[in-house]
């Protein structure tokens, strides 16, 4: 009878649910594109959910996703800023500084952490002098960040991963190993430190 009552208050059709969008992005299905951008974009959705959609957006290619993206980076939000910034995917270092750089003096300690993660293999002519003041002042507070919650083990593979961006590949494999101490089946820093030693 709690159906019937249902269906006779609000009838059959069911409202749209970003949760249709959400299993048909896993899926890998294109045709949720439009509908992520939406989402992204509506201020009406909670930020989870527009951060969400940032993130499954960014596994597909072409001009929607990247738009969506890059507009996220100026978001009032700080977890959808620290979304895109996560995700953003550029492979031209100039306008990745470009995006990136005005993230390191965020209010927001996630959203300057995604920035450093990104830029601190970026080559610092392409800097202006202020921004490698911040970049270096917030490869510091990363460090220290990821350093007093070691005991997890994505905090050694966040540090692996930004020593190796820095050249210091001794410090990386150091701290991938860390990582493995914690959580030997940790597979991002198994994958990684397999790579850095067959590199060598």
């Amino acid at each position: 009878w709690i159906l019937n009552a249902t269906r006779r208050w609000y009838g059959e059709a069911r409202r749209p649910h970003f949760g249709t969008a959400f299993a048909a992005a896993r899926r890998g299905d294109e045709a949720a594109v439009p509908e992520l951008v939406r989402l992204t974009e509506s201020t009406l959705q909670p930020p989870l959910v527009r951060a969400s959609a940032l993130e499954l957006l960014a596994q597909f290619s072409g001009h929607a996703s990247r738009a969506a993206l890059e507009a996220a980076l100026l978001s009032e939000h700080g977890l959808i800023r620290h979304t895109a910034a996560a995700q953003l995917n550029e492979p031209d270092p100039d306008l990745l500084v470009d995006l990136l750089a005005p993230l390191l003096s965020d209010p927001v300690n996630a959203v300057r952490f995604a920035a450093v993660s990104v830029l601190a293999g970026a080559p610092s002519e392409l800097l202006a002098p202020y921004q490698r003041e911040a970049l270096a002042q917030g490869i510091t507070d990363y460090r220290e960040a990821m350093g007093h919650s070691l005991d997890f083990a994505s905090s050694g593979l966040n540090l692996g991963n930004l020593e190796l961006s820095l050249g210091n590949e001794a410090a990386a494999e150091r701290f991938y190993r860390t990582a493995l101490q914690v959580d030997d089946l940790f597979l991002p820093a198994a994958m990684n430190l397999a790579t850095l030693m067959a590199r060598q």
